[in-house]
């Protein structure tokens, strides 16, 4: 605030506009006017959602339509929140996928494999093919074909 002449002069705070200052005003008269505006109107606003809110009786209070409500709980270890498109919160999904899959592997322990056929290799195959047929074709020992 400049005093000059016994003119109290200062800043306007929301445009910077030089005023003369009245007692506990820290605006412009034109800032002053469009802020009572404003006020006047947000009020009317509210005055309007009051005569809504009683025509319509299911809604009670203001504090219904301004306060989301809570979220819903989880339905395991009711701490948390739940999670979007789920009843459980992240830590109780995280521990329940963990706990189907030790119970996955503690099944799959329990399942009896059927013993492993005993390996027989390609030259006993061959063997026991030639000991079954008169012939064959098959030689065990490459060599070069004389004709």
């Amino acid at each position: 605030m400049i005093n000059s002449s016994g003119n109290n002069i200062a800043r306007c705070e929301e445009c910077g506009k030089l005023y003369e200052v009245l007692p506990g005003a820290t605006l412009c008269s034109h800032c002053r006017h469009s802020r009572k505006t404003a006020d006047e109107t947000l009020h009317e606003a509210v005055e309007r959602l009051a005569r809504e809110l009683q025509v319509h009786p299911g809604v009670s209070t203001e504090d219904d339509l301004l306060v989301p409500p809570p979220p819903p709980m989880c339905v395991r270890c009711t701490r948390h929140p739940q999670l979007q498109d789920s009843e459980f919160c992240l830590s109780c999904q995280i521990e329940l996928v963990n706990d189907l899959g030790q119970a996955a592997y503690d099944l799959f322990e329990q399942v009896q494999r059927p013993p492993a056929p005993p390996y027989v290799s390609l030259r006993d195959t061959i063997g026991e093919k030639r000991r079954r047929t008169a012939s064959s074709r098959v030689q065990l020992v490459v060599t070069p074909r004389l004709r």
